[in-house]
């Protein structure tokens, strides 16, 4: 199987706090499958190494054939702190490259936070009316913190995460993802949802990237069986 722009559609999904930085605050930078529609919306909750929760919803939406966008928010719920909220927006060009901004405040301080990354698909099935996809991605987390009145200093880290989607043409599907970064070991966050498609395609047909030759004529792989040429 011919390995293209190996893709991983995205959208935002809400997960947890403790500290944890990924997309919006304490929730993963997932990777979303827009396979048998336009436009979707996520729910999602979960967990971090900081012991909080969060709760949030997002919205996708394909803009083109290559892009997808979201918006999200979240609400963290942390154990021993007043709850905040994050809102943020990503985008996913060629189903490849992560771009996103969020911002939130918590306990006086600012954060904006900037992830930059690829995804890439582990395994994959892709069929007429259902697909799976597992997935792994990097990104550089560029982050503005900004303590009240103090002056502002930057806490960048490297990150990565994984995780599990699952699509059905039937409107629903859910997601399960992990992220960690590099600045602590409790600086992790997990997160399981469920999605609704909005813009439903006709019966039988996919996204355009997912009607791809590659998909039609081998519709379950894997990547190192695909960079092997099989």
């Amino acid at each position: 199987m011919t390995l293209r722009v190996m893709y991983v559609p995205f959208a935002l999904s809400l997960s947890v706090l403790g500290g944890g930085q990924a997309q919006v605050a304490g929730v993963p930078t997932l990777a979303r499958l827009l396979i048998f529609s336009k436009a979707a919306l996520a729910l999602d909750g979960g967990l971090t190494g900081g012991n909080s929760g969060v709760v949030g919803i997002a919205a996708t939406t394909l803009l083109g054939p290559w892009v997808a966008v979201s918006a999200a928010g979240s609400m963290v719920l942390p154990t021993e702190r007043h709850s905040f909220s994050s809102y943020g927006a990503s985008a996913d060009v060629g189903y490849l490259i992560h771009l996103g901004v969020a911002q939130w405040d918590s306990a006086g301080v600012s954060h904006l936070h900037v992830p930059l990354g690829l995804n890439m698909p582990l395994a994959w099935c892709v069929k007429s009316d259902r697909a799976w996809l597992v997935w792994v991605g990097g990104r550089r987390d560029l982050e503005r913190v900004t303590p009240g009145s103090q002056s502002a200093y930057s806490d960048d880290a490297w990150a990565y995460s994984v995780g599990l989607s699952v699509e059905t043409s039937s409107r629903f599907g859910f997601q399960l993802a992990g992220d960690r970064t590099s600045r602590s070991k409790h600086d992790w966050s997990l997160s399981a949802g469920m999605h609704v498609a909005l813009r439903t395609l006709p019966k039988g047909t996919r996204t355009r990237y997912f009607s791809d030759s590659a998909f039609t004529q081998h519709p379950c792989g894997s990547l190192p069986a695909s960079m092997a040429g099989h």
